[in-house]
Parts: C-alpha cells; sequence; structure tokens
C-alpha cells in the first residue's frame, strides 16, 4: 500500500493544499513553525491508522476542530480514496471508497493494514517525535503477540523485491536431457580430475607448511632477539651519552683549573681561602652583635618611668622624707620621755600613749614606704644608664666590626683581581643563595644535583679514572651488540627470503596450466548445465535487504553505538558502544533515544516488507533532538531505506536535515509554497522506479549481474573485479568506452593494469581521456581486484585519499588511513561518499588486507605522478617524496608567520629584510629600536620560534607553527619528543579559547591525525643551517 495523493481542506486565512502525486518512496515535508507539518501529518495518521490524537493538539491545539482532507492510495486489492469529514457537531467521520467503484466493508481497511491491529501498529508507523516515543512499546508483550498473530493469519512466502519491483517468470520448454546428462558427467570427470592433482599437491602443501610453521617459529624467536638487542642497545647509547657529558665536564674543568704558576697560585689559593674564614667570623661576630643589641633594645623599652620618674628631683624628694622622719622621731623622743616619769605612785601615764603614738607610726610608715620607691627609682635609673652605655659600646662594636669586614672585602677582591692579572684560569665555587637578596629560580636545585657539584671544584676530587673506564667498557659493549644485531639482521633476512620462497612453492602449488585449464573447462562446463537447463527455471533477480537494527542504529550515532541486545526477559534493551561498555535504557540521552526508537521502526517495517506487508511510514520531526551532525545522518539512513520500496512521509522543519535530503535528490515538498501555488487536478504522470543496485560477477560468470547487498556493515568475500574480467564489468566504463579500448587490443583489466598509461593515452586521443584518467582507473582496478568486498565507490575513496595501489593500503597503518578517510569525507570533495562512511573505518580496512591477495599481473609502474600526493603514513616501506619546506633562510620575512606586509615594512626600518636577518636579532633591541607598542620583545621572539620551525619542519604550515608555540613547543627536538596524546590534547584545548580562533582565523581546527603527522615530521626534519 502506498499514497498517491494528499489532500488538505484549508481553513480561514490558509488555502486548500494538494499534493499529487506523492513520491513511492522518500516525501519530506518542510515548513516553518507554524507551517501546519503536524496537521498535514495527523491527517494521514488518522486516516490510515486510525490515530486521532497527537502531542502537538494537546500541547497547542485542543479547542480546535480536525481538518478535513483525503488520501488516494494504491494496493494490490484496488485503489481507494480514504476521507474524512466533519459533521455540524465538528466530530471527525472516516469513509472509505473505491476508485473503480468496487464495494467496500468494514474489513477493508483491515485487509489495507496487512491484517494488522491499527491500534497496535499505529505507534510504530505513525511517530509523533514531539512526544518521546516509548521504546518499551515496540519490545511488549501486546505488540509482540500481535505480530506473532498477524504472521500466521497471512502466512506468505518471503517476496524478493527487485530493482525492477517484480518477479518474472518463463514458461517451462522441453529440456535435453541426454546433453545435459552428458555434460554432467563431463563435469564430474573433470573435477574427480583436479580433486587427484588437488590432493597429490595437498599433501607436497602438508610438508611445505610443516616447514613453514618451523620457519615462523624460528623467525619469532630471532625477531625477539632482535628487539632485546635494539632495546640494550639503546640503553648503552644513554649510558654512553651520559658518560661522554661528565668526562667534558671533567676535561672544562682540568682546562681551568691548569696555573701556569703553581707555587704562586698555591699560596694566592691559601690567601684566599684564610680570607674567607676570616669574612665568615666576622660575619657570624656582627650577627651576634646585632642579635644582642634587639636584646639590649628590647629591656630598655620595659624600663620607662612609671609616675615616680615624673618629679623633678628624686634626690629633693629623699631629702624632705629624711626630714619628715627626723620631726616624726623628735615627736617620738618627747613621747617617750613622758613615759620616763611613769615611776610615781599615784599618776597614771599610759592612758593617752595609744591616741598619741599612733598617727606618729602612721606617718613613720607612709614616709618609710616613699622612700622605698624613690630607691627602687633609683635602681631602675641605674640599670637604664648601664643598658645605655652598653648599648653604646655594641654600636661601636659593630661599626668596627663593620670596618673589618669591609677591609677583609677589599682584601679578597684584591686577590682575585691579583689571579685574574696573572693571566691565572679559575674557576669560582658557586655560593649557596641567600634569602632576601638571591632571586634565582634554580639557584638551590643546581646546588643539589650531583653532575653540577663536578663545576668549580679541584678536579682532583672526580675519579676521572673510573670514567674513562667506565666509557671504554661501554664502547667495547656497543660494538658486541652492534655486531650481534648486524648477525641477528642478515639471519633474519635469510630468514625471511626462504619464508617467501616456500610461501611462493605452496601458491604455485595449485597455480599450474593443467589445472587451470581443467578448471576453465569445468567453468564452461557449468555455464553449459545453467543455459540447458534455463528454461525450467525461473528467472529471478534477488536482491532482498536485510535491516538490523544495531547496524542501523550504528549509522544513526556515527558508530558510536554499534549493538543492541535484549536482556533476559527481551523486555529491556541494552544498547552496547564501540568500546563495549553497555548502557541501559534509562542512561541514554534523547537524542539516542529517538536514534534507537528508529532503529527499532526501520527494522520492524524492513521486517513487514519481506512478509509482503508495506505500510507507509510516517514520521513526525525526527529530526527535534539531533544536533546538525545527527540529524544528516539520519537523514540518510531515510533515504537508503526509502529506496528499499518503502513509502515515508516526514515532517520536519529542520534546515540541516532538508539540505541533506536536497542533496540526495528527495521529493522535497515545501508547504508555504504548496499552499501558494494553484492546484491543477487530473494530471497524469509517469511513475518512477527508483532502484539502488551493485555490479559485480557471481559464480565465475563474465555476464554483470544486479545484487543488492544484505548488510551495509558485512564485509564481503568476493572481488569485485578479476585480471580476467573484461573492460564492460569495470562499472565506470559504458559499451562505448569499452569499444574504444578494443579497438586498440585491450579487452581485459589484467591487460590494462599492464599497459602504460602514457602510451594508452596517446593511442586513444580522445579528449578527457589523458594518463592522469587512465592511471586512476588503473588504481581503482587495482584495489578492487586485489581486495576482497572493496567496491568501486571505496576504490575511489581509497584513491583520493593517496592509496593508489594493493600494495600502499597493505602497507598503510589501519587506524591512521581511518583518521584520514574521516577527514576527507568532512570535506566538500568527499562529502558525495560521507553516506559510506561506515566502511571506512579500522576494523573493515584491517580485514580488507588480511584478505587482500597478490596480483599476478604486474602493473606498469610509471614515473609520472598521479595528481594526487600520498597522504597515508608509510609504515612498512620508504616514501620516497621530497619532502617540502614553506619557508627558508633566504625567503622574505613578509613570508614568515603572524608577520603581514605593514610590519614587513616596520621591519625592514630596522635590517630585517628575510627570514636569517629575523633570526639573527635581538629581541629586546629590536623592539627598542621599533618603539612601537603592539610589537614587544615577546612577540619578536614567539616569531622568531615559529620561522625557525616553519624552516626545519617539512609539511608544516604557519598557523601549524603558531599553534606549537602558543603551546611552549619551540623547536622539532621537543615536538617529536612529546607524547602525541599531551601534543593533541593542548593544541585541542587551545584551538578552543580566543587565541587559538584568533590563529586559526577561517580555518578548521586541525584534527588528530593532522597533529601527529606535524610530530612524525618534526622527528625527520632538517638542521637551520641547511634552510
Amino acid at each position: 500500500m502506498r499514497i498517491t495523493q494528499l489532500k488538505l481542506a484549508g481553513r480561514g486565512a490558509w488555502p486548500d493544499l494538494h499534493v499529487n502525486p506523492t513520491h513511492p518512496q522518500l516525501n519530506v515535508f518542510f515548513g516553518k513553525p507554524g507551517a501546519g507539518k503536524s496537521t498535514v501529518a495527523q491527517l494521514a495518521t488518522h486516516l490510515l491508522y486510525g490515530k486521532a490524537n497527537s502531542y502537538w493538539r494537546q500541547q497547542f491545539g485542543q479547542t480546535l476542530p480536525l481538518t478535513e482532507g483525503e488520501l488516494a492510495i494504491e494496493s494490490p486489492g484496488g485503489s481507494f480514496v480514504l476521507r474524512r469529514h466533519l459533521n455540524a457537531e465538528g466530530r471527525s467521520r472516516l469513509t472509505v471508497s473505491a476508485v473503480d467503484g468496487e464495494s467496500v466493508d468494514g474489513d477493508t481497511v483491515q485487509k489495507l493494514l496487512g491484517n494488522l491491529s491499527p491500534q497496535v501498529i499505529a505507534p510504530l508507523v505513525a511517530v509523533d517525535f514531539a512526544q518521546a516515543p516509548s521504546v518499551e512499546w515496540l519490545l511488549s508483550r501486546d505488540f509482540c503477540d500481535e505480530l506473532t498473530k498477524s504472521e500466521e493469519s497471512i502466512r506468505k512466502p518471503l517476496v524478493a523485491h527487485t530493482c525492477c519491483n517484480g518477479i518474472s517468470e518463463a514458461e517451462s520448454s522441453p529440456v535435453d536431457r541426454r546433453q545435459v546428462e552428458q555434460l554432467i558427467r563431463q563435469r564430474d570427470a573433470i573435477a574427480e580430475s583436479i580433486e587427484r592433482h588437488l590432493s597429490a599437491r595437498r599433501q607436497e602443501g602438508g610438508v611445505l607448511s610443516e616447514e613453514l610453521v618451523q620457519l615462523e617459529s624460528l623467525i619469532d624467536t630471532r625477531r625477539g632477539q632482535l628487539d632485546s638487542l635494539q632495546a640494550e642497545l639503546g640503553r648503552i647509547h644513554g649510558e654512553i651519552a651520559d658518560s661522554e657529558a661528565r668526562l667534558r665536564i671533567v676535561s672544562l674543568t682540568n682546562v681551568a683549573e691548569q696555573p701556569k704558576h703553581s707555587d704562586k697560585y698555591t699560596k694566592l689559593r691559601e690567601q684566599l681561602e684564610h680570607l674567607e674564614t676570616e669574612v665568615s667570623q666576622c660575619r657570624k661576630a656582627l650577627g651576634d652583635l646585632q642579635l644582642r643589641e634587639a636584646t639590649i633594645r628590647a629591656e630598655l623599652a620595659q624600663l620607662r618611668a612609671d609616675g615616680t620618674a615624673e618629679r623633678v628631683s628624686c634626690l629633693a624628694d629623699s631629702r624632705a622624707s629624711v626630714g619628715i622622719l627626723e620631726r616624726l622621731i623628735d615627736d617620738l623622743d618627747a613621747e617617750v620621755a613622758l613615759l620616763a616619769r611613769a615611776n610615781e605612785p599615784t599618776r597614771c601615764v599610759g592612758h593617752d600613749s595609744h591616741g598619741k603614738l599612733s598617727p606618729v607610726a602612721a606617718m613613720l610608715r607612709q614616709q618609710v614606704y616613699t622612700l622605698c620607691g624613690l630607691i627602687t627609682e633609683q635602681e631602675r635609673q641605674s640599670q637604664r644608664q648601664r643598658l645605655t652605655a652598653e648599648s653604646r659600646q655594641l654600636a661601636r662594636s659593630q661599626f668596627d666590626l663593620s670596618e673589618r669586614l669591609e677591609h677583609l672585602l677589599e682584601q679578597r677582591e684584591s686577590l682575585v683581581h691579583e689571579l685574574r692579572h696573572a693571566d691565572e684560569y679559575t674557576l669560582l665555587r658557586p655560593q649557596p643563595p641567600i634569602t632576601g637578596h638571591c632571586e634565582c629560580d634554580h639557584h638551590h636545585a643546581f646546588l643539589g644535583e650531583a653532575d653540577s657539584l663536578l663545576v668549580g671544584y679541584d678536579p682532583r676530587s672526580v675519579q676521572e679514572t673510573d670514567l674513562r673506564s667506565r666509557y671504554e667498557s661501554l664502547l667495547r659493549k656497543q660494538d658486541e651488540l652492534s655486531e650481534q644485531q648486524t648477525s641477528t639482521q642478515r639471519e633474519l633476512s635469510e630468514l625471511d627470503s626462504r619464508w617467501q620462497q616456500l610461501q611462493r612453492v605452496r601458491a604455485g602449488l595449485v597455480g599450474n596450466s593443467a589445472i587451470e585449464e581443467q578448471q576453465f573447462e569445468l567453468e564452461r562446463l557449468e555455464i553449459a548445465i545453467r543455459k540447458a537447463l534455463k528454461p525450467t527455471e525461473k528467472t529471478r533477480v534477488s536482491g532482498q535487504s536485510v535491516w538490523r537494527a544495531s547496524d542501523v542504529l550504528a549509522q544513526l550515532s556515527d558508530g558510536q553505538f554499534v549493538k543492541i541486545r535484549l536482556d533476559r526477559g527481551g523486555r529491556s534493551p541494552i544498547v552496547i558502544d564501540h568500546l563495549g561498555k553497555s548502557y541501559s535504557l534509562r542512561e541514554l540521552s534523547t537524542a539516542t533515544h529517538d536514534q534507537l526508537y528508529l532503529s527499532l521502526t526501520l527494522a520492524l517495517m524492513g521486517a513487514f516488507a519481506r512478509r509482503g506487508i508495506h505500510l507507509p511510514l510516517v514520521l513526525d520531526e525526527p529530526f527535534l533532538r539531533q544536533d546538525s551532525a545527527g540529524s544528516a545522518a539520519m537523514a540518510g539512513v531515510l533515504e537508503e531505506f526509502a529506496r528499499t520500496n518503502q513509502q515515508m512521509l516526514v515532517f520536519t522543519e529542520d534546515l540541516d536535515a532538508l539540505r541533506r535530503f536536497e542533496s540526495l535528490n528527495a521529493q522535497v515538498f515545501d508547504l508555504a509554497q504548496l499552499r501558494r501555488e494553484k492546484y491543477v487536478p487530473d494530471v497524469a504522470t509517469t511513475e518512477t522506479t527508483f532502484t539502488r543496485v551493485v555490479r559485480e560477477t557471481e559464480d565465475g560468470s563474465l555476464t554483470p549481474v544486479l545484487r543488492i547487498r544484505n548488510s551495509a556493515d558485512e564485509l564481503d568475500t568476493h572481488y569485485y573485479l578479476t585480471e580476467a574480467s573484461t573492460l564492460g564489468e569495470f562499472p565506470v566504463f559504458g559499451s562505448e568506452t569499452t569499444a574504444i579500448f578494443e579497438k586498440i587490443a585491450i579487452h581485459t583489466v589484467g591487460e590494462l593494469l599492464q599497459a602504460d598509461p602514457d602510451v594508452i593515452a596517446r593511442r586513444l586521443d580522445r579528449r578527457g581521456i589523458s594518463a592522469e584518467t587512465v592511471r586512476l582507473w588503473q588504481a581503482h582496478m587495482d584495489l578492487m581486484c586485489c581486495t576482497p568486498g572493496l567496491s568501486l565507490n571505496d576504490a575511489q575513496v581509497l584513491a583520493a585519499c593517496g592509496v593508489s595501489s594493493h600494495e600502499q593500503l597493505r602497507a598503510a597503518s589501519a587506524d591512521e588511513l581511518a583518521e584520514i578517510i574521516a577527514e576527507f569525507l568532512q570535506s566538500n570533495r568527499g562529502s558525495r561518499f560521507a553516506a559510506s562512511s561506515a566502511r571506512f573505518r579500522a576494523a573493515r580496512i584491517r580485514k580488507w588486507t588480511s584478505g587482500m591477495k597478490q596480483a599476478t599481473t604486474p602493473r606498469f609502474e610509471s614515473n609520472g605522478s598521479s595528481g594526487t600526493s600520498l597522504r597515508v603514513p608509510e609504515t612498512k616501506q620508504q616514501n620516497n617524496r621530497v619532502p617540502r619546506f614553506f619557508l627558508s633562510l633566504e625567503s622574505n620575512v613578509e613570508d614568515a608567520p603572524a608577520i603581514g606586509p605593514k610590519t614587513a615594512e616596520h621591519l625592514e626600518q630596522v635590517g630585517i629584510r628575510i627570514v636569517a636577518d629575523l633570526l639573527n636579532a635581538n629581541a629586546e633591541a629590536t623592539a627598542a629600536e621599533l618603539d612601537m607598542g603592539h610589537i614587544t620583545a615577546r612577540k619578536i621572539a614567539d616569531w622568531q620560534h615559529q620561522a625557525r620551525l616553519v624552516c626545519q619542519i617539512p609539511e608544516l604550515r604557519g598557523y601549524a607553527a603558531q599553534l606549537l608555540v602558543a603551546c611552549g613547543f619551540t623547536s622539532p627536538e621537543q615536538i617529536a619528543a612529546t607524547r602525541t596524546e599531551d601534543l593533541v590534547r593542548q593544541i585541542s584545548k587551545l584551538c578552543d579559547t580566543k587565541q587559538g580562533q584568533r590563529i586559526l582565523r577561517t580555518t578548521d581546527a586541525p584534527s588528530r591525525g593532522k597533529i601527529k603527522r606535524w610530530a612524525a615530521n618534526a622527528a625527520q626534519g632538517r638542521p637551520l643551517e641547511a634552510a
């Protein structure tokens, strides 16, 4: 069943919408928000599958009645029109009518749906992505039971869908049974003869196989020994370099420490050491005095006056206190004198003694305490005077010591000066860093290194003899290891030669002329038998395409998720990524959830199609949650699925998806344009059948046949071309091109591979067929002949990336080649191959190379250029191409990175005209001479680093040098020694910043493969003097 027409009644300011005819495969309806896409989608899903409600209506149009419209459909049971009417109350009514006037009943729609329940299959065939579709429903028991029930009720065999959308049968005709029987006996006799020959060859091959196993074991052993020797040599080289460095330090120290007058030198040296000792002692004494002075100042600060010291004179106060005490003592004497008359018998002299003596005692006590305070103040004053005197004495001592220290320093300077004037070389010992004065970053670390102790010290303390003995021992060890390595390499080369010889003998066991003639005769008899039996067979063009949900998900996710697996209950999906990590449904993002749902939908729709059930698939905004790359990938998958004779209606407002559909020549309807067009009814249209085929040979036949690939990811084991194939089997050549080649006696692919492209181009003498064109055809044929499962599209992509032969494909690194192809597919040239990006993964490239065979016909090797530089890293064979350098010392300074015409004019004014002038200039002096605020010494130094990198590293552009210098890489050696992962991470991080964007400007950020090539080229750089 497929939709042929669609009509939607207008409402208000919206005119009627007519789509006539619809495409039998993919129909894309594009419109901006509010253009009515969901209204049209809701009409189609309501009429076909009874799905009246939609998420869009629930959100925005709950109060609006449904719109009237109709669909014209065709099916094997006839042509029908499905209509939706609205009654007076605004309720919808669905009707169905036959175009040819036949009667319809309640089961008509059910039959159109292949006896499937509309309520069950509606979520599968009418998907509104505005509301996240439920993957659980597709895996629910109700849905599975419905599919099982429909399969039991249909019981249809699988239908073989061909590119012509049909099956042609030929009537049976009489067959010459005697002829067929005779041909079969001849075939069996030849097959038995071939089997006898092969049995003998297998016995010989068994003996060779045993010898090959022994050789391979021995080769592995020798390779292991060679690896160990190379590792040991590397270690020895490192130790030799370390010993040479130490001996160099010793030799430099010996030269510097050889005095011309040893006696004088020794005397001056002793005086200098004596002065050093006195200077150290003087500095220590001076430090002790400063510490004592600080202590005295702290004590003086504590001996401040407490109030008593504020009186004018402590001595006057003391004198007054003494006078008062004297009067008190007089009063006390008078009272005591009165007591002397107390011996009179009748007189009491003690009754008023207390009142008289108590005030005197109190006054005495007060004056005593006052006198104590005065005495204390006098003691503090005495102590303060003593400390002050000591402080002055310390100051004088410090002054004397300072003068002594200055004198000692002058004497030391005089001795050093005398040594220099006497033309004596000396290396001063590095002093330890002094806190507060030394601002060096690595002063302390240098003194802590073991090798630094050799510099400036007496060479007699260095065990030079031990170093030289060790150095000579390492050299002898190096020579021994080198001899062992050479011997092992020679033996390994002999073993490899023997292994290749045995393999050639083993391969030649089957390929002799007798067996080949019998195989050719056997092939001829097989063709004759098929021709004799052909009238009794049905002519079928098979090409059933099987869509697996895992394959579809891998294409939609660009290889991130590669497999869908169900749990033990079979109701919960588990998604596995390319790293083998499992994700449950809850762990997936919304975009991946939609991709999973669409993968299951397409797989189930493909299963329906194989059972003869063809239902239109309606998708409303499937790109809603996808990014631009995901939208483009999804559009490509939908277009490819529609080519399997599956009608699809896709409604979207996504511009990325629209551009992808237009590049694929899909049928796109602009809703705004459709509403503006005036509908013209009854326009006859011609139906076009769209097919997608693969051209290949099967069963040894030389006739091209059509075959639909079962899986995009399945690796075929057959070869699309052989060297015995005719030129007509090469998909690029038509009958006219084949006839042209036949005129110059070239009939097969092998003959063209042997020919000289320049000679062929001259002999053809055709405009548009140059030597480069012939060379490109030869590259495609060579790859298709020697690589299993490699199609013409694959060969074109490989040739565009620089792989022009199967030898180069075998020698290339699969991972690096996959990265180069990915870059090509993202470019404008490779965009037309982007839909088949899944075919160029590293795993598939490894399978290509593992199943590759050797060409039996040697291909002509031309000295001419193919026009495409080889971009594949050659890890197993030497690349003879001369590396390119984009800058030299004689280049104009304007050609250097980051220097424009105006800056070059300013530099020319200070004498910098070429790159050599820039590299030889002093950055600080040049910046000062230019006197321009934006050109600093730092910027000039960066220019120098960038120019040096471009001069020394091949194939390095200016922007690449700017990125490397901005990340701190200023020399080829530093770049080559850095781990690739660290280099890629730092440059990628820089490209995301504003500084990186200023450097890149309109250039895309470098890929991982390009950065790896920078590092590889840095290891092959040239000296700066050779630039």
